[in-house]
């Protein structure tokens, strides 16, 4: 058995009419996924010989620039507050930066785990990294 691992950009050419057909919302949703499977047996037997897997995607993501920007903007606003706040005996801004800190980390390492998210989720994710 073999396993071969590819990725590639194809375009569907358009003598086929396939974009007529797919809905125009398909083509708004970030990281809009969709799977194919082409299985081939042989008649006689039932035999699996061929099987290819495909993962389809729209080109649009969830990972925004601007978002990274955002967050590491209110972060360090957050730090310069608690900075700020931590001559006071009773600020509780030290204490809120170690919560919003945390709610980064957080939301960037579920997306490191080994589990099977969306791609939507991972992309996300990644604009608190």
């Amino acid at each position: 058995m073999y396993n071969f691992t590819s990725s590639d950009s194809i375009p569907f050419p358009s003598s086929l009419g396939v974009s007529g057909k797919i809905p125009s919302i398909a083509f708004q949703i970030p990281d809009l996924e969709a799977y194919a499977q082409l299985s081939l047996t042989e008649v006689n037997t039932g035999v699996l010989k061929v099987c290819v897997r495909v993962a389809l995607s729209n080109g649009w993501s969830a990972h925004q620039v601007a978002v990274e920007w955002a967050t590491g903007a209110l972060a360090l606003l957050a730090l310069l507050s608690a900075v700020c706040y931590s001559f006071m005996p009773d600020a509780l801004a030290p204490f809120c930066l170690f919560d919003f800190l945390y709610l980064y980390q957080w939301t960037a390492s579920t997306a490191l785990l080994d589990l099977n998210y969306s791609s939507v989720y991972r992309a996300f994710a990644t604009n608190f990294a």
